[in-house]
C-alpha cells in the first residue's frame, strides 16, 4: 500500500492513478488520517498460484473427449 498527502494527489494524481491501476492500493491521507484509498475498478479474475505452470496436468474429465482439452491447455502452457 502507497500512502500520500493530499498535496500529493493534487500535484500527482496521475501518476498517482497509475499506480492503483496497476493493482496497487493508494490511500490518500488527510491530517494524517486515511481520507481516500485508490484501487483497480476491476480486479484481475484469475489468481495465479504458486505452481503456475510447474506440475502436470491431470484429466479430470475423460469420458467422450478422448483428452482434447487436456492437449489443448498443454500446448497453451508450450
Amino acid at each position: 500500500m502507497y500512502i500520500a498527502p493530499m498535496q500529493e494527489l493534487k500535484t500527482h494524481l496521475s501518476a498517482l492513478a497509475e499506480k492503483a491501476a496497476n493493482g496497487e492500493i493508494v490511500e490518500i491521507t488527510k491530517h494524517n488520517k486515511p481520507f481516500i484509498r485508490l484501487m483497480p475498478a476491476v480486479e484481475s479474475a484469475m489468481r495465479m498460484g504458486r505452481f503456475v505452470g510447474k506440475k502436470s496436468l491431470k484429466t479430470v474429465v475423460s469420458k467422450n473427449t478422448a483428452g482434447a482439452f487436456l492437449k489443448a491447455l498443454q500446448a497453451d502452457r508450450e
